[in-house]
């Protein structure tokens, strides 16, 4: 089988991290003998570094040299949000995109297009699949079923589930989101994965140069932007740093808009020295920060848009890391963390609570091992290869394919 498999995002060098999940399933896909291309946006950081085995992957163009700044980053949204100047590349951006795509899949002529986010990547492989007779398997995420409220929008994402062969969602949550509308048939509920055997093969003493045998560590993965509640974390790491008798600091990995907002909370809080800014880790290095790590928070929260989290990967990677889990009771997050069988589960947006609930974890630190068995048990059926075949399960049972 010949799949095409279309996103807005896509690493754009071998140890980028820009929607990383979908290069684990292009591959994964292609492990299991079957022909996969990508199509993405091209973007000023790609070079001829990257090497997907058995994937194929092509960039379109859409803005002259260094201006592409639309994809990638914060995300189409968030960038958007940051530089209002952005709305002039979304025209060229949905051309280039339109023309690339349907070249691409006359030229290769695939079994099936698998398009990563409603709008516009559903949208636009709609089209192109209804003038080639092409079917359509649009895959939602999140971020795109909790925001883009707008009726328009809305609209549009109906007509694409409608003309869609097929869709696939997350996490029940996800789905639920945009479920609500009449004549839109059920998903297929299908997670995306995890690489189990990397991120349970993390190095505990690797990153730990300068600290203590006593001291712990509290990590926090993902990209700085409003709904991953860093800013909460924040504020209960403050809490639990000056009621807690033992050392203990934050890493902070990853970049987005809030990140000077949240340092200079730090300073605010006066808690700078005990907390560290590292930025984007390439993904081979995250195994060993994961284990590096006593405690791993995802603190999401609900933004002012409605968006939230959707399922949380860098859950499952905490999970295969053996590094017990706190996150919020928000989105999908339920679906992959039962509360106090495979981590803990607090209140969204409450930094008192979330406080508590670290204090009372790094205090049993040693004693929830039963806990991070669990969570290593759950996450195998997130590995990749179990994903991807519950993807070639969908398409090859496409009516008239």
């Amino acid at each position: 089988m010949k799949i095409l498999l279309v996103s807005t995002s896509y690493p754009r060098f071998n140890d980028d991290s820009a929607s990383i999940f979908l290069r684990h399933l292009a591959q994964s896909i292609g492990y299991r003998g079957h022909e996969v291309h990508v199509l993405a946006p091209g973007d000023p950081k790609s070079d001829n570094s990257q090497t997907d085995d058995r994937v194929t992957i092509h960039r379109f163009d859409y803005f002259p040299g260094k201006g592409k700044k639309l994809a990638y980053g914060s995300g189409i949204l968030a960038n958007l949000q940051a530089s209002k100047w952005l709305y002039l590349q979304v025209p060229f951006f949905l051309l280039a995109f339109f023309i690339s795509l349907l070249r691409l899949t006359r030229q290769i002529r695939p079994d099936v297009i698998h398009a990563h986010w409603v709008i516009p990547t559903g949208l636009v492989a709609i089209l192109v699949g209804k003038i080639l007779k092409i079917p359509v398997v649009t895959t939602i995420h999140g971020g795109d079923a909790f925001s883009l409220q707008s009726p328009i929008l809305q609209w549009l994402k109906k007509v694409t589930f409608r003309n869609s062969a097929a869709w696939t969602s997350n996490t029940h949550a996800t789905a639920a989101a945009v479920c609500g509308a009449e004549n839109i048939s059920p998903p297929t509920v299908i997670p995306m994965g995890v690489d189990v055997e990397l991120f349970s093969s993390g190095d505990r003493t690797k990153y730990r140069v300068g600290l203590g045998d006593e001291d712990q560590i509290i990590l926090f993965v993902g990209r700085l932007v409003k709904k991953k509640g860093c800013e909460v974390l924040i504020r209960a790491f403050q809490l639990v740093n000056c009621y807690y008798t033992r050392r203990v600091v934050l890493w902070i990995v990853g970049d987005g808009e809030e990140k000077t907002a949240l340092i200079n909370l730090t300073n605010e809080l006066g808690v700078s020295e005990y907390v560290s800014f590292i930025g984007k880790v390439p993904n081979n290095m995250l195994p060993a920060t994961y284990a590096g790590a006593d405690l791993f928070v995802a603190p999401s929260i609900e933004d002012c848009k409605g968006d939230t989290e959707g399922q949380g990967v860098v859950l499952l990677e905490a999970m295969a890391s053996g590094t017990t889990v706190i996150a919020s009771q928000v989105g999908g997050i339920e679906e992959v963390i039962e509360d106090k069988v495979t981590g803990w589960l607090v209140e969204p947006g409450n930094a008192e609570t979330l406080a508590k609930v670290i204090r009372s974890s790094l205090n049993a630190a040693g004693s929830g091992s039963g806990v991070v068995e669990q969570a290593r048990k759950r996450v195998q059926m997130y590995n990749w290869p179990v994903i991807a075949d519950q993807f070639i399960d969908l398409f090859n049972n496409i009516p008239n394919r």
